[in-house]
């Protein structure tokens, strides 16, 4: 889920604010502003009948403060089942990627 949500957030920014992502090493640290972060819950809490991604975001921006923020959204899960599961667990996903893209404007 990690490497698919590091996906996500690239393709969400890219389209969202109209910047090219790229990762540190292809960037040669020469970017004006970095974001890190970690997909810390990415699941299903069985008793709430929710899915639930949580992102831990750090943003760099040259010259300025450290930022840090936590990007959490719950999705209600009809049935704990895979297709309820899978389409509330994207729906999750894709909120926080659209808050992260919003958050780094």
């Amino acid at each position: 889920p990690a490497r698919l949500m590091q996906l996500l957030l690239g393709e969400t920014i890219a389209a969202k604010n109209g910047r090219l992502v790229l990762s540190e090493v292809d960037a040669g640290g020469k970017a004006q502003q970095y974001i890190s972060g970690n997909l810390t819950e990415f699941g299903l809490d069985s008793a709430r009948s929710e899915a639930v991604v949580v992102y831990d975001a750090v943003k760099l921006v040259r010259g300025k403060e450290v930022q840090k923020r936590r990007f959490e959204v719950r999705r209600p899960v009809a049935a704990i089942e895979p297709s309820a599961a899978g389409n509330a667990l994207n729906s999750a996903a894709n909120d926080v990627a659209g808050q992260v893209a919003d958050w780094l404007k």
